[in-house]
């Protein structure tokens, strides 16, 4: 997932490009230094800090971006994590602008919530993703 998201950011060379990520996945706390790893199905739970993707790294690929518009759908567990929210909505608004200027994020869940799907329903997207497709 790194290699492919550097790849991305890089090809977003200059301000009339738009940067869209869209990630559908797990999202894992990890026991070990207490950050939010963008894992995929693949990824070992015993390995997470290699095979995935933290949260911080992430946000720095997409800043490296040189793009004028930046759009990042996140739809995973404890993805309010990226904007580390606050006890208000502005202070988390305020919490998601610092460090992450000129991008717009849409997540699925607060910073400790799972992302829900219809587990009954294993290969229809999840509740976030069925939405945002019905809209658009």
């Amino acid at each position: 997932m790194k290699k492919k998201l550097k790849e991305i950011s890089g090809k977003t060379r200059n301000k009339n490009y738009t940067l869209l990520v869209y990630y559908t996945g797990h999202g894992i706390l990890s026991s070990e230094d207490y950050q939010l790893y963008l894992t995929s199905s693949f990824t070992s739970i015993t390995d997470l800090e290699i095979e995935g993707i933290n949260i911080d790294n992430f946000k720095r690929y997409i800043k490296k971006s040189i793009a004028g518009r930046k759009i990042v759908i996140l739809d995973c567990c404890h993805i309010g994590a990226i904007i580390g929210a606050m006890n208000t909505m502005a202070s988390s608004i305020q919490a998601g602008l610092n460090g992450f200027e000129g991008t717009y994020v849409m997540t699925s869940a607060a910073e400790d919530t799972p992302s829900l799907f219809p587990d009954n329903l294993p290969d229809t997207p999840t509740y976030f993703t069925g939405k945002l497709i019905e809209i658009i």
